[in-house]
């Protein structure tokens, strides 16, 4: 890892461990540049040719910016810059908007807003774990509540749901959580990018009476 003037030693170092903490220094080669223009942060790296074939690339390292601006950087805004082999800038991505505070159970990390309680959060994450959703793998969410509807935004590929029988399952487990956490309010599960951008809506199902 490289760092500029403007970087300080603690910063670099900071930012050394976050990288080694959170994975991205796994052992495999990549260089990385930290420096600072201004009040922005810019961290460089170094990526292959074929970067932006894989689906969701900008929301990740979106996401990934986002998370080095709260973990090293005290919130002060940071870019990723996808760079060439000579550090040049060829994409410049910034980061992403923080999605709120956020809760970990058996491998779900539940992202929620203040329109719903911590308690449900839980209680989410129980039934996630009681149903088998969460297995132990890494997963995202978040929840929301609009209105009287709670929103259950999971990030999925959305080419492996598109199918009739995924979306009647997506539809039964909305009732399931609706019954299990929520007292039979209403349950929209989103399908949704790294960034909880809406892709696929499925709402639990509702007879002529109103009932689930």
């Amino acid at each position: 890892m490289f760092y500029t003037d403007a970087i300080t030693e603690a910063e670099a170092d900071s930012l050394g461990s976050f990288l080694e903490f959170s994975g991205f220094a796994d052992g495999t080669e990549k260089t990385v540049q930290i420096t600072r223009e201004g009040d922005v942060y810019q961290f460089r790296m170094v990526v292959v040719d074929d970067y932006d074939a894989e689906e969701g690339y900008e929301a990740m390292f979106r996401i990934f910016a986002r998370d080095l601006s709260e973990n090293v950087f005290r919130g002060k805004k940071v870019e990723l810059h996808a760079c060439d082999d000579k550090l040049k800038t060829i994409e410049v991505f910034e980061m992403a908007e923080n999605m709120g505070d956020f809760v970990e159970g058996n491998g779900v990390k539940m992202f929620y807003t203040n329109t719903v309680s911590v308690d449900e959060v839980n209680k989410l994450l129980e039934f996630f774990e009681y149903s088998g959703f969460s297995d132990g793998s890494p997963k995202t969410g978040q929840l929301i509540k609009e209105d009287d509807v709670y929103i259950v935004k999971v990030v999925v590929d959305i080419e492996k749901i598109d199918n009739p029988d995924m979306e009647a399952a997506f539809i039964a487990y909305a009732g399931e959580i609706s019954e299990a956490v929520f007292e039979n309010s209403m349950v929209e599960i989103h399908a949704c990018n790294a960034e909880f951008t809406t892709r696929k809506v499925f709402a639990m199902a509702i007879d002529e009476a109103g009932e689930e």
